[in-house]
C-alpha cells in the first residue's frame, strides 16, 4: 500500500480529515513498508495497548501520542513478548504442525494440561482463534512468526512426529489416518536428525502405510 492509500484508509477508519492522519500514515508506511497485514497489526496493537480486551473504536490521536517515533516497533514481536514461555513454546509446536493445530497433540507433546489457559493471551492479542478441538493462526504471517528458529525447527518436527508415530502404529480408522499423514509429514521434516537405522526403518514403514491409506 502506498502512503497516500494508507492515509485515505486512516481517514475513513477514524472518520477525520486526511490532513489529520498524514503524520500517522507516514509513520505506518515507513514501519510496515506498505504491507497491508502489518498496517492492520500496527493499528490494532497501538489502539488496544493497555486494554485487556480489543477496543471497538480506534483513536488516531491516541496512537500518535503513544508511539515512540524514534523506535522501530514491530507489533507482532510485541504481542509475542507479552506471552508466557509455555504459550510461546505451544505456539512453536502448533506452527510446526500447521495453520490449524489440535489441542490434544500439543498438550501431550508438551506434557501440560493448561494449554487453553496459556493460549488465552494469544487469543486476546489476535494471534490465534480457538475452535473445536484446536487453534487456528489468524494469518500465515503470524504462523511464520511463531515458528521456532530454523536451527531448532527440525528437532520440533521430529519430536511431534515421534509422539504421533507411537500413537498411530497399527491403527486403521479415519481419525488415525489423519494422524498417520501428520506423523509422516513431521518425521520426514525432522528426518535429517535421525541417526538410528531402526528409526529410519520405522519412518519408511509409516511412509508406506500413508501411501497405502491414500489409495
Amino acid at each position: 500500500l502506498s502512503q497516500d492509500i494508507i492515509n485515505e484508509m486512516l481517514s475513513l477508519v477514524f472518520e477525520i480529515a486526511p490532513s489529520t492522519t498524514q503524520e500517522l500514515a507516514k509513520l505506518i508506511s515507513s514501519r510496515t513498508q506498505g504491507n497491508s497485514f502489518h498496517v492492520v497489526q500496527f493499528l490494532e496493537y497501538h489502539c488496544n495497548k493497555g486494554h485487556d480486551q480489543p477496543v471497538k473504536k480506534w483513536d488516531a490521536e491516541k496512537i500518535i501520542r503513544q508511539v515512540d517515533f524514534t523506535k522501530n516497533h514491530i507489533p507482532l514481536e510485541e504481542k509475542f513478548r507479552a506471552l508466557s514461555r509455555d504459550a510461546l513454546e505451544a505456539l512453536q509446536v502448533g506452527a510446526c504442525i500447521g495453520s490449524w493445530f489440535p489441542t490434544s497433540i500439543v498438550k501431550q507433546v508438551m506434557r501440560f494440561d493448561n494449554l487453553d489457559k496459556e493460549l488465552q493471551a494469544a487469543v486476546n492479542h489476535g494471534l490465534v482463534e480457538a475452535g473445536e478441538g484446536g487453534y487456528c493462526f489468524l494469518h500465515d504471517q503470524i504462523r511464520d512468526f511463531a515458528l521456532p528458529p530454523e536451527s531448532a525447527r527440525n528437532a520440533v518436527h521430529l519430536t511431534v512426529g515421534r509422539f504421533l508415530s507411537e500413537e498411530v502404529l497399527g491403527t486403521t480408522d479415519n481419525t488415525e489416518e489423519y494422524l498417520v499423514f501428520l506423523a509422516v509429514e513431521q518425521l520426514n521434516r525432522g528426518s535429517t536428525m535421525v541417526t538410528y537405522q531402526d528409526e529410519k526403518n520405522a519412518i519408511a514403514f509409516l511412509n508406506m502405510k500413508a501411501a497405502s491409506d491414500s489409495l
